[in-house]
């Protein structure tokens, strides 16, 4: 089995726009869905700017991995638009999870693994090492839409995970 990203939001959370923090979903994000992570931006979001969060959990299902890194390997198509990226932490046990009430709410940062949202390419990777098996990597992700921001009818980016599998 591959590294997977499930949506955080509790268990049975299969809502992206719910994927707000807490518990790991039993839920993947699809590779291939129209808004598999964000909504669509509004018109007042393009014309005042926007900030939005969401989270995701980078599990190890079934096996362990080493040289994990996570980038945006496509930039988001539109050039008023970016995906930032931070690390809560690893293997967080609950009741200890971050949540925020709404996606327009930064989360409280404060003993994060990486506490600034930074944006990830191939020049700049997130390194998070290792991973066993389960291990759960809490990530972050904060899309920024420029002050008047064109329209576009389907904003995309692609978030990439490379390792090497051990077991």
């Amino acid at each position: 089995m591959p590294l997977v990203f499930r949506y955080s939001g509790g268990v049975s959370n299969s809502d992206p726009d719910s994927a707000l923090g807490g518990a790991m979903s039993n839920t993947e994000l699809n590779a291939v869905a129209m808004n598999n992570l964000f909504d669509n931006i509004t018109f007042s979001e393009a014309i005042s700017g926007d900030e939005e969060y969401r989270c995701l959990v980078l599990f190890a299902e079934g096996n362990s991995y080493s040289d994990v890194s996570i980038y945006m390997s496509s930039e988001t198509s539109s050039a008023y638009t970016q995906l930032d990226m931070a690390v809560e932490g690893t293997n967080i046990s609950s009741p200890n999870y971050t949540t925020i009430p709404d996606e327009d709410t930064a989360p409280d940062q404060s003993g994060w693994t990486e506490t600034n949202f930074v944006h990830r390419n191939s020049g700049s990777k997130l390194v998070i090492g290792n991973m066993d098996t389960n291990d759960r990597i809490h990530l972050w992700f904060k899309r920024i839409v420029s002050i008047n921001a064109e329209s576009t009818s389907s904003d995309s980016g692609v978030i990439s995970v490379e390792y090497i599998q051990i077991t």
